[in-house]
């Protein structure tokens, strides 16, 4: 059967009538009623029920129109990505992660992509509560995870290390205290022994707060080493990190956009620009690439 018997079909079931599917299609009704008729007798069935009110479709109809539209809706949007791969690449890409993601990796990659693609425009969403990305509240996210949601598509790129962090200049934690998220909010993490019991002085809503925070000695904290890593006024307890196993670094996104041609650019840059650093976001090595050692007890 050719999509062009089932574009008559879908102007009856549209219009309610012979005559104005007809008028729609810009052919004559006799037009319309063969090209239905030839597809009735293809399948062996009844698609259309011509009634005194108007034409109405059948249940087997109604199956095919639904097939029919969803085929259509399909058709039009890869006709219109193909259009656009035509041009410029241009219009908004809307990228969710947490605000520290932003300051030591996110912008300077961004403004390298759009150096190339300067008409693309960047929103970028921050916080620590995940943006809905099936309801189409961001493009793309890049999200710390164990497992994102199974609907989204996209990948595990590496593993996010965390890292147990106090001022460089404090020798000792002893009188340290922790700083954490308000309302008793807590990473899922290996916290050495030693730390478990010590209680917690300090709260803040904010990654660049409480790194703020720690670089003034007023605590320590457990923070993504990739960043904290690279700033000189922060110090690992220990060397080793005190995330799970399973925590990982994933650029996610909605099935649908990666028909997107601005997305999918977007997509394929940045995932080799992660994987380049994989190795600071694992916590393996610090910010100008050494490994990372410390002394204090």
């Amino acid at each position: 059967m050719l999509w062009d018997d089932l574009r008559y079909l879908l102007a009856v079931h549209r219009s309610g009538s012979l005559s104005r599917a007809a008028s729609m299609l810009g052919v004559n009704q006799s037009t319309v009623s063969r090209r239905i008729l030839a597809c009735e007798r293809q399948l062996s069935v009844k698609l259309l029920e011509r009634q005194p009110e108007g034409a109405v479709l059948s249940e087997a109809g109604k199956a095919l129109c639904a097939l029919a539209e969803n085929t259509e809706a399909e058709l039009d949007f890869a006709l219109k990505e193909i259009s656009d791969a035509k041009h410029v690449l241009s219009g908004p890409i809307v990228v969710a992660c947490v605000d520290m993601m932003v300051d030591r990796f996110l912008a300077p990659h961004l403004a390298c992509f759009q150096s190339d693609n300067p008409n693309i425009e960047f929103s970028i969403l921050v916080g620590l509560d995940a943006v809905d990305l099936m309801r189409g509240k961001a493009d793309v996210a890049l999200r710390v995870s164990q497992g994102p949601d199974e609907n989204l598509a996209g990948r595990r790129l590496c593993d996010f290390g965390l890292g147990v962090y106090c001022a460089a200049n404090i020798d000792s934690t002893e009188s340290l205290g922790w700083i954490e998220w308000p309302g008793g909010r807590w990473f899922d993490a290996n916290i050495p022994a030693n730390l478990k019991s010590t209680r917690v002085k300090h709260r803040t809503d904010s990654f660049l707060s409480m790194n703020a925070l720690v670089g003034s000695g007023l605590g320590m904290a457990i923070l993504p080493c990739y960043w904290a890593d690279a700033d000189p006024t922060l110090r690992r307890i220990h060397p080793s990190t005190v995330s799970r196993p399973d925590l990982g670094l994933w650029l996610l996104y909605h099935p649908d956009k990666k028909h997107s041609p601005r997305v999918r650019a977007y997509i394929d840059f940045l995932v080799p620009a992660v994987l380049a650093n994989q190795d600071q976001f694992a916590g393996l090595c610090d910010g100008i690439g050494k490994p990372v050692t410390s002394d204090i007890v």
